[in-house]
């Protein structure tokens, strides 16, 4: 038996002694309060107790409960608690805990803003948001967050034909062929001619006129407005076509804005051109929203890392895991391991802006990528060029090579115009754009534009040529 409060005794016994004590009273010299708790009883009493007190006091208790009911190893000398401390259950008894040493949060923080407990019966709610749900089952705690692996995008075009404006005008959108997360990107439904922008950040814009153009040279042309005054930088593109149908196309990477608005807007040099309803414009965001958590990894050898989002450590951290999803992970020796992002790494390109031209109908170089020793994995290769023949009867040939073998079809065409007075021969100015999605193998690739004529001594001329690749996964 403890001395160290001599006034105070903890007893286990059942909830039966409350009637007892109700029924017949507990009279015991200087007994000042009895206390009950859950599966104890604590008797209070006003001077400390002598041990012959104690024997006494033990005495009547035996007395006054059934004996058997009475362990005598569980009466023991303790304490209740005072201003500012907590009652503490150990498992075996209750145990009071002064303020100094008990452990409470006095404010919670978040990322943004905090709280301070201002009574006892404060709340404090936690709500999830977009793809996030929050649960409590018992004393845990559960916050699921639910993403998708798909990119917010939006593809719009049009129902019936019409004449090209000879100004240049915002396109109107009346078909939603695509729209998949309108928390991200929105064909506007009011103002129809918008795609509106509702997360900050880098976009792909892609877009595709199908003209046919009048008797007589023409020249068509194209460009996206960003909030209607200005013109997306790389954007604009024109293409000049004599009785033909034809297709004007660019793709474009650019950094746009929460609240931004763009459109496409097109024109033509003369009256008696048309815009085909096969045209449409492609907008998507170059980041997904955030993905469903990975699957618990293999147990490491013990060593724990401290893992934070934001600068705020995640429920759980220090932790001997780390699963990176969607990434790359490589070892980079000396202790240090590189997470990269996959989709738009290994970005290099090869151009060449001047004009060249030839009147041989074997194959010319324009350009090549000779690339670095890339990993295996997808990598898109996109191919830009500006063309033109002087010759209406024969054609212009293009082919994009891959280490030597040729991809995709031959670009074979027929511009009908000739004997111009520009230096090439012709006035005429097309340009071409190709996408491609290869599967390379780890090591060294070279990627060549090449052009000829299909008939000897005619020219064929090439420029702003440009091959650019880079890895998706």
């Amino acid at each position: 038996m403890s001395v160290e409060y001599p006034r105070v005794f903890t007893i286990s016994c059942p909830g039966s002694l409350l009637a007892n004590i109700n029924a017949n009273g507990l009279i015991v010299p200087g007994l000042e309060q009895i206390i009950q708790y859950p599966t104890q009883w604590v008797f209070v009493f006003s001077v400390a107790l002598s041990p012959a007190e104690v024997i006494e006091f033990d005495n009547t208790l035996a007395a006054f409960v059934c004996p058997p009911l009475i362990d005598p190893n569980t009466l023991d000398i303790n304490t209740i608690p005072i201003i500012g401390e907590i009652l503490s259950w150990d498992g075996t008894t209750w145990i009071a805990i002064p303020e100094s040493l008990q452990d409470l949060f006095e404010t919670i923080s978040a990322d943004t803003g905090s709280v301070l407990a201002a009574s006892p019966t404060e709340t404090l709610q936690v709500i999830g948001g977009a793809g996030i749900t929050t649960a409590i089952a018992g004393n845990v705690l559960t916050i699921d967050i639910s993403g998708t692996d798909d990119l917010g995008s939006v593809t719009v075009g049009f129902n019936t034909t019409f004449a090209l404006p000879l100004t240049m005008t915002d396109v109107l959108w009346d078909i939603t062929h695509t729209q998949n997360d309108t928390s991200v990107i929105e064909h506007d439904p009011v103002n129809i001619e918008r795609i509106l922008i509702k997360e900050t950040g880098l976009y792909f814009v892609n877009f595709s006129i199908s003209f046919d153009a009048d008797a007589g040279e023409e020249q068509i042309s194209a460009q996206v407005l960003i909030n209607g005054t200005t013109v997306m930088p790389g954007s604009f593109r024109l293409a000049s076509e004599d009785d033909e149908i034809n297709d004007l196309s660019n793709a474009i990477a650019a950094e746009l804005t929460d609240g931004d608005y763009i459109t496409l807007q097109s024109m033509a040099s003369g009256t008696g051109n048309t815009c085909h309803n096969s045209t449409n414009f492609s907008v998507t965001r170059a980041r997904g929203t955030k993905g469903d958590q990975g699957n618990t990894g293999v147990p490491g050898g013990g060593s724990t890392v401290s893992v934070l989002d934001d600068g705020v450590a995640v429920p759980n951290t220090p932790h001997s895991i780390m699963n990176f999803v969607g990434m790359e992970a490589t070892d980079a020796g000396s202790g240090q391991a590189d997470i990269k992002n996959l989709f738009g790494s290994e970005f290099q390109k090869a151009e060449s802006a001047g004009i060249s031209t030839t009147s041989s109908i074997a194959f010319q170089n324009k350009v090549t990528l000779n690339t670095t020793a890339l990993p295996a994995g997808t990598y898109r290769v996109g191919i830009h060029y500006g063309w033109n023949h002087d010759a209406v009867s024969n054609d212009f040939e293009g082919r994009i090579m891959e280490d030597a073998v040729q991809l995709g079809e031959l670009h074979k065409q027929e511009p009908k115009d000739s004997a111009g007075g520009d230096p090439t021969g012709t006035t005429q100015r097309y340009y071409l754009d190709r996408i491609f999605y290869r599967t390379l193998t780890s090591g060294v690739h070279t990627f060549d534009i090449e052009f000829r004529t299909d008939t000897d001594a005619i020219n064929s001329s090439i420029w702003e040529a440009t091959i650019e690749l880079w890895r998706v996964s």
